[in-house]
């Protein structure tokens, strides 16, 4: 579910957020507005009503990693700092790591590690299906 996948990416970048509105539209965006479905039954459990809003996932994940989220702060440099990683693969593997529980194999890496732009990575794998799988 959209909330379940927005509390896990704050929690692992241990993001400071007031959770204010610009955070509840993203999850809006992803189908999921907090305290709105319109039923007393709940929130679909089936995972095809969650799948159409993956576009809106990896916006959500972008403007996160950028720090673009008002009241919501990713603080990178002391991520970075945590990874002890000193290689830029080694800060990959480290960000693996904490998102996916496990390292990212050589084939994925390549591509990824030519990316100058390390919170374009972050995001990416933010929005990697392994990270948003339960």
């Amino acid at each position: 579910r959209p909330f379940e996948y927005v509390a896990s990416a704050l929690r692992q970048l241990n993001a400071q957020t007031d959770a204010g509105p610009p955070l509840l539209h993203h999850l809006a965006a992803m189908g999921q507005p907090l305290f709105q479905w319109p039923t007393p039954d709940g929130y679909p459990d089936d995972i095809d009503f969650w799948t159409g809003s993956l576009f809106a996932r990896w916006r959500f994940a972008l403007a996160l990693a950028n720090g673009k989220i008002p009241g919501t702060k990713v603080d990178l440099p002391a991520l970075l700092e945590k990874t002890n990683g000193s290689t830029p693969a080694g800060q990959l593997q480290q960000f693996a790591v904490l998102l996916l529980g496990q390292p990212l194999p050589a084939s994925v890496t390549g591509p990824l590690l030519k990316s100058e732009r390390k919170k374009v990575v972050l995001a990416a794998l933010l929005g990697s299906p392994a990270f948003q799988w339960r």
